[in-house]
């Protein structure tokens, strides 16, 4: 690139030529909250379920590249996964009793539990062709569905629920001479993404290498002259995010601050 006063249709600008790495990294959170009957999953479903809230975090996609990226990568998307079909909270079940007794919570937890083998039993039928004689074609597959559904809600009363998210975060670091590496971030599998300044989480670290100065074929001017042109050469680096010692991303871009200034032979 030229550096120095350029003039170019009567304008002159000055051209100052530097490289921004820009770095996004894909963020996946899982949140798993536990059921209000997870305690008698095992007594009365033979299950093991979750007792506790638990949320997670995981750094699952890296991309570098000496370009800003497009504003849709900053779109976050969530996605609930088994065990309910809300996203707001568990569904809120009615259990059919002929009294109006109050009902304790390991009571509705088996009430819960008997409804689930009823829609098991219900299924079974239909398969079988036990039940629902005029049940068949579509129908039949709608009526499975609908049970499918309402088992999965009961069953989130003892399994919870688990929602997966993923969002990108976007840095920029414009690298400097004799600077190999940077802190672009601070990540903690519990907390997720932190400030390079919060000393809580596990750095995240731009390193970088010059390898190569591209300067075959320019007529290079060893002793520059008054007519010749001063150019910036980019060097090729080697640009690596690492998370505790292990490389999750890598690109080679031309670098311009790590380069070198030469003066191109007038013709």
């Amino acid at each position: 690139a030229p550096l120095g006063l350029i003039e170019q249709d009567g304008i002159v600008t000055l051209s100052r030529p530097e490289t921004t790495v820009h770095i996004t990294l894909t963020i996946k959170k899982e949140s798993l909250t536990a059921g209000p009957y997870a305690r008698y999953a095992m007594k009365y479903l033979g299950i093991t379920a979750p007792l506790t809230d638990k949320t997670s975090y995981e750094i699952t996609g890296c991309c570098i590249g000496d370009t800003a990226p497009e504003q849709k990568c900053r779109q976050t998307s969530t996605q609930t996964a088994s065990h309910i079909r809300s996203e707001q909270g568990f569904p809120a079940i009615t259990i059919d009793r002929l009294s109006g007794e109050q009902m304790s919570l390991e009571q509705r937890a088996s009430e819960a539990a008997k409804k689930i083998f009823s829609l098991r039993r219900s299924r079974m039928d239909l398969i079988t062709g036990e039940a629902g004689e005029n049940v068949f074609g579509a129908g039949l597959g709608t009526a499975l569905t609908e049970i499918e559904n309402m088992e999965q809600e009961y069953l989130s009363l003892f399994l919870g629920k688990h929602t997966t998210s993923y969002v990108t975060a976007h840095f920029s670091v414009k690298p400097v001479k004799d600077k190999p590496a940077y802190i672009i971030c601070r990540f903690d599998h519990q907390a997720g993404l932190l400030k390079d300044s919060d000393l809580s989480g596990t750095p995240v670290l731009l390193d970088i290498s010059s390898s190569e100065i591209p300067v075959e074929g320019l007529n290079i001017n060893p002793k520059p002259g008054s007519k010749d042109k001063q150019y910036r050469i980019a060097a090729l680096a080697e640009c690596r995010i690492i998370y505790k010692d292990t490389q999750i991303g890598s690109r080679i871009i031309p670098v311009y601050q790590l380069g070198e200034t030469v003066a191109i032979k007038s013709r």
